[in-house]
């Protein structure tokens, strides 16, 4: 989910998560427990890519809704580059 702070993304995140029982994997949720705050020392990379390493498992155990969330998801961030003007790197 893609948009500008405090929009309310975690919480749509949130209610999604729990009306289709899907897992929900976001850094925020784990950054200021881990580190104290949300962006530190490049950490946040690592841990999103962590995050995704953990994405990737699920799909590969066949978890239909993750797969459609995340299909979703990279569909929304697509249109986002788009708006922006940002081109994809290949």
């Amino acid at each position: 989910m893609v948009g500008l702070p405090a929009a309310g993304k975690t919480i749509r995140a949130r209610e999604l998560a729990a009306e289709h029982h899907a897992l929900r994997l976001s850094p925020d949720a784990w950054m200021i427990p881990l580190f104290g705050g949300p962006e530190t020392d490049g950490k946040r990379d690592v841990l999103e890519g962590r995050l995704i390493g953990v994405a990737l498992d699920a799909l590969r155990t066949e978890n239909r809704q993750l797969r459609d969330a995340l299909a979703h998801a990279h569909g929304q961030l697509r249109v986002a580059r788009t708006d922006l003007g940002v081109e994809e790197a290949s």
